[in-house]
């Protein structure tokens, strides 16, 4: 067991080994996990031990040879080198300091928002730095110019900027504190629709990304949430904390049945976290006058629509990422005990059976996969 698995803090030297196995992602569909060395860090950075790690969709879009954060964040296909180290959904303890200044953080308990920007590109300077296009990115393979392995934390340590570490107290655990990377995600969403308190919210999709958009829109104050899937686990899930749901599949009348929920009027913010030209068109369908689409799911194949669709000061936007303010105002929700999360964990794997946790995700519907999480530090 690494000195990852204990909650107390320490300000002793500790010592970490030369190498490390990690998932290395060297060409589309082809992840394995490897012996590498562990990562140097700068002065401004933390080394962390990891004790939890999510995979995240954007992940096994990776996995296919897609670049979703190039889609999202630039909003054009790009590339990936070879050789990265998947997983950016983390939290574990600081073992290592770049600098004296920094010797406050060992052995601190810690979830990483993930990626660093620039500071002095147009979206930085105007409060938009989760559209800044110099983003250096851990589990991505942005912004790090050319290296033998991109950092990223399916691996027994990764380095964090420690302005992007946040202390995490010892009553969220470390399977929580890797889901809030997605949760701050729809955080981030819910602020895109314009939620307020008072206005009906539906999303369509629930896997780990659309039940923390419900539970959040619940404490943010919404009126009534509906949640639409095809698979009937995560929708207990979401029914458990608080929504409407339909099964698509069994319900395909579920838009009259949301509309007949607002007496024929639509709701104010749609999530869509699938982002297929078909639920993109439902979601169109059942939104009110006035009222915000949000895309979390962004794809390269064109759509087509009537742009009546959006008569009536109906709005469609994309939603990409969250500024640091959305993760901070996240961490302390989980913290506060207010965003639960760690009841959307279904399966947890040792690294070596990373492979295994992708196929879990992608063959959901038989295995009833919702969130699997990945522990460097077992066997």
């Amino acid at each position: 067991m690494g000195y990852g698995h204990y909650p107390f803090l320490c300000h002793e030297v500790l010592t970490v080994p030369k190498t490390m196995q990690a998932a290395v992602l060297e060409a589309p569909e082809r992840l394995t996990v490897r012996e590498i060395l562990v990562p140097k860090i700068n002065a401004d950075e933390l080394l962390v031990e990891v004790a939890s790690c999510g995979i995240c969709g954007s992940d096994l879009r990776y996995l296919a040879g897609e670049n979703p954060w190039a889609l999202h964040t630039l909003g054009r296909p790009q590339p990936n080198p070879p050789n990265i180290v998947l997983g950016h959904e983390f939290g574990g303890v600081v073992v290592e300091a770049g600098s004296d200044r920094l010797k406050d953080w060992l052995g601190a308990r810690v979830v990483v928002a993930p990626y660093n920007t620039c500071g002095v590109c147009p979206a930085c300077r105007t409060g938009r730095e989760h559209l800044c296009p110099n983003t250096v990115h851990t589990g991505h393979g942005a912004g790090w110019g050319t290296m033998e392995y991109y950092p990223g934390a399916m691996a027994r340590y990764c380095r964090a900027w420690a302005k992007r570490c946040y202390r995490i107290p010892n009553s969220l655990s470390f399977d929580e504190a890797a889901l809030l990377d997605i949760a701050g995600v729809a955080f981030h969403a819910l602020r895109r629709g314009e939620m307020e308190p008072g206005k009906t919210v539906c999303v369509i999709g629930t896997g780990p990304l659309g039940i923390s958009a419900v539970r959040l829109a619940q404490v943010s104050g919404a009126k009534a949430v509906c949640a639409v899937d095809l698979y009937d686990f995560p929708l207990s899930l979401a029914r458990k904390s608080g929504a409407r749901t339909f099964n698509a599949t069994a319900q395909p009348d579920w838009l009259a049945s949301v509309l007949d929920l607002t007496d024929g009027w639509g709701v104010d913010v749609v999530l869509d976290t699938v982002g297929a030209e078909c639920t993109l068109a439902q979601g169109r369908n059942v939104l009110a006058p006035g009222g915000t689409l949000v895309m979390l799911a962004v794809h390269a194949d064109p759509i087509t629509f009537p742009v009546t669709e959006l008569g009536r000061e109906r709005t469609m936007r994309s939603s990409a990422n969250y500024a640091f303010a959305d993760f901070q105002a996240t961490v302390d929700l989980a913290g506060g005990g207010r965003l639960h999360l760690g009841d959307l964990v279904t399966h947890r794997l040792p690294l070596p059976k990373v492979r295994e946790g992708f196929d879990l995700l992608r063959d959901k519907r038989d295995n009833g996969a919702l969130k699997v999480l990945i522990i460097p530090g077992d066997t």
